[in-house]
């Protein structure tokens, strides 16, 4: 079977209702926010290429100006940062299954999509991909065996001819931009797919040696599948027949996990807000780094000379005497006011604490709504944000596996889940906390590392990071423009105690 890659590249796509990959009016009402998604995703690297997409031209600058601009910039990656803070908790320890699976079931936590991917990989990878668009789509697949007799004609496939093949069901991730349509009906006052449509990019051998990414299509209804690939000339898509038939199934086994839904089979960004504070923090920075490279070097302004004094040029340097008749004759350097300079640094760190600030609310606990029935089970519960997206993930999951069961013609146990590690958050009571270790931070009250052993004493920050660690990969990715002050591992305070509460009180809440 031919390697496939996780997301294609997101493109525009023409809107012809007879073409295969014609996007739904839904797919292109996302379409927009998927771009910012995946281009801050994408690094200082992508965003670069992005161009003045998130990084206008100034009125009257060259485009030389702007190309040096645009590569003196670097992104500050916020949002991809605050996705994976909320992913590391839950997948700190392996997913587990509940329950006495038979055969075939039981190798899928094992080899969840066929080539070596386990249960909790799997699961952490789908909950990312939520994190990034708001949802994520699992296709239940079941591999198609056309076994022919010794006349080389079809015949019906046998139980040893499933396990020839390690036959059973796969779990196959579909991120949002790889769904490219859908239709529904209403039954019994419930939406049901009738057809989906999703992308896949197969990478495929060309000549002896070398290989090329291949797109492919494919088509599922209630009975019938297809696949579609990309001709060679890019032009169109030709249906792939012996990839193409009719099934028994009865549905579409596709189950869609949300984590912002906003409609059936649509969500928006989890963290767009976050995303759009990312690309004001991009082109600040950028603003940032032009008028320090501005201002390091000084301007010779002078007057009173003769045109062929200035013809001739003025050497500066020791021993040397610049001398002019006029007696309002001047030479100096001008330099950059700190002003702006200041204001822009203002600027950034203002943005970055709105960023950590709105990147850890997810992990803080608070009650939960409820309802009459909630607090009949317990009215003091309470969650967090993330929490609740790991028990909508363990019902997926749990969906994924039912219609793995409905595959192989076996029932799952009565004591059968899926549980992704959910057991933390940060207690309400210590959001002051936090929110005092930020400002401490901004005002360098403390160091960077005095915050990240802080945060990881709360739970903030998984067993697995090294302050220490962190502020080293910190110092290489580059200069922090004036975001903060530099971190030092010999230093790890600036020896100001700050024991002032943000509610005035005199206890230090972090000791």
């Amino acid at each position: 079977m031919p390697s496939i890659t996780s997301l294609p590249a997101l493109a525009i796509r023409r809107v012809n209702n007879d073409s295969v990959d014609a996007p739904s009016v839904a797919y292109r009402a996302m379409q927009s926010d998927w771009e910012l998604i995946l281009d801050l995703y994408g690094g200082t690297r992508r965003m670069r290429e992005r161009g003045e997409r998130w990084l206008p031209r100034w009125d009257g600058e060259e485009s030389i100006q702007w190309q040096g601009r645009r590569d003196r910039s670097f992104l500050y990656n916020a949002l991809k940062n605050t996705v994976r803070r909320v992913t590391t908790k839950p997948f700190s320890r392996p997913v587990t299954i509940n329950g006495e699976l038979s055969e075939l079931l039981d190798g899928i936590e094992s080899d969840v999509d066929g080539i070596g991917t386990n249960l909790t990989q799997f699961a952490r990878e789908v909950y990312e991909s939520a994190g990034k668009f708001g949802l994520c789509h699992i296709f239940v697949d079941f591999p198609v065996i056309r076994p022919t007799d010794a006349e080389g004609n079809p015949r019906p496939a046998t139980l040893a001819d499933e396990q020839s093949v390690n036959a059973r069901p796969r779990f196959i991730k579909v991120e949002a931009p790889q769904l490219l349509g859908w239709q529904w009906e209403v039954r019994s006052g419930v939406k049901v797919l009738t057809q989906v449509r999703f992308i896949e990019q197969r990478v495929e051998p060309l000549g002896q040696y070398a290989d090329q990414v291949v797109e492919y299509i494919r088509i599922i209804t209630e009975t019938t599948y297809e696949t579609w690939r990309k001709s060679l000339d890019d032009k169109d898509f030709i249906q792939v027949m012996e990839q193409s038939g009719t099934h028994t199934f009865g549905h579409i086994p596709m189950v869609t996990y949300y984590m912002n839904r906003t409609g059936f089979m649509t969500a928006e960004p989890t963290f767009i807000d976050i995303a759009w504070l990312n690309i004001e923090h991009w082109q600040s920075s950028s603003d940032q780094r032009h008028i320090l490279s501005m201002a390091r070097f000084a301007i010779l302004f002078g007057r009173g000379f003769s045109e062929d004094q200035i013809k001739r040029g003025i050497t500066i340097g020791p021993a040397r005497f610049i001398g002019t008749e006029d007696d309002k004759g001047d030479l100096k350097f001008v330099e950059i006011q700190g002003t702006a300079i200041q204001a822009g640094r203002d600027d950034l760190q203002d943005l970055q604490y709105k960023m950590e600030a709105m990147g850890v609310q997810p992990l803080i606990s608070r009650t939960r709504d409820t309802t009459a029935t909630g607090k009949r089970i317990d009215e003091s519960r309470t969650s967090t944000d993330v929490q609740a997206w790991v028990e909508a993930e363990n019902n997926a999951l749990e969906e994924c596996y039912q219609l793995a069961a409905e595959w192989t013609k076996t029932k799952l146990p009565d004591d059968f889940s899926v549980e992704v590690f959910a057991d933390f958050g940060i207690n309400s009571e210590d959001v002051h906390v936090l929110t005092f270790l930020l400002g401490a931070v901004e005002k360098r009250k403390i160091s960077h590392l005095t915050f990240l052993r802080e945060c990881k004493r709360r739970g903030v920050l998984s067993d697995i990071v090294v302050p220490e660690d962190e502020i080293e990969i910190i110092d290489e990715e580059g200069p922090d423009l004036g975001l903060v002050p530099p971190m030092s591992l010999d230093a790890p305070s600036d020896g100001e105690n700050n024991d002032t509460n943000p509610d005035g009180s005199g206890n230090n809440p972090f000791e």
